[in-house]
This record gives structure tokens, C-alpha cells and sequence, in this order.
């Protein structure tokens, strides 16, 4: 299994085209983009493996660590408004985040990041 939360996974399964296979390290390879907002996603271990992301819309969840993002180096946009992001997240990986070049947005409490 490679997903602890069942909400990320079924939204992986849908541009997949896997409904019912088991997902693999190299079917989560071939995501380019996923739009997962406002779906229930608490987890985002297992992404790590979507190596080709480029655009990830995540916002409207209740996501708090988004660590299992950091090795995603093709990842231009990503959307994380309306998340309770932790005091990690806020302060080093969407900073790391942006100084790679991504474009983050991202607000809720305690306030969004600024550079």
C-alpha cells in the first residue's frame, strides 16, 4: 500500500485510469497533475513517488504536514489554501518550496508565509 490516507488514493486512481488495480511506485510515476481539492485529504504520504508532478491542487483538505512533497522537483504550482497547515510546513517547506521556484498559495491560520 502505497497511500495511508484512502481520499488521496482514490483521487490518484482517477487520472490513473486504476480504479481497482493495486497502484505501483511507476503507475504513481506517470501522474503529471492532480486535482485533489476539497476531497477529505488528510495524508499526503505516498506522493513522494509522483516524481512528474508539476501541478497539485490540494486545497480545501485538511492536510497538515506537507513534507512528503519536498523531493517533488518538477513541481511548479501547487494549491494549499484552506489547509490547517503545521508550524513546519508553514516555516520550512513551503518557504524551501518557493525558493525552488514553485508557486505556492497558500492561506489559513496562522497567516500565509511571506518571504
Amino acid at each position: 500500500m502505497l497511500f495511508t490516507d484512502e481520499n488521496l488514493e482514490a483521487a490518484v486512481r482517477g487520472p490513473l485510469e486504476k480504479p481497482e488495480w493495486p497502484l505501483t511506485k511507476g503507475a504513481i510515476r506517470e501522474l503529471t497533475g492532480l486535482d485533489a481539492h476539497s476531497e477529505g485529504v488528510e495524508y499526503l504520504l505516498g506522493l513522494e513517488y509522483a516524481v512528474n508532478l508539476t501541478s497539485l491542487r490540494l486545497n480545501g483538505n485538511q492536510i497538515t504536514d506537507i513534507s512528503p512533497l519536498a523531493s517533488l522537483t518538477n513541481l511548479i504550482e501547487l494549491h494549499l489554501y484552506d489547509n490547517p497547515l503545521n508550524q513546519e510546513s508553514i516555516d520550512v517547506h513551503v518557504p524551501n518550496l518557493r525558493d525552488r521556484g514553485v508557486d505556492v498559495t497558500w492561506f489559513g491560520p496562522p497567516g500565509p508565509p511571506e518571504k
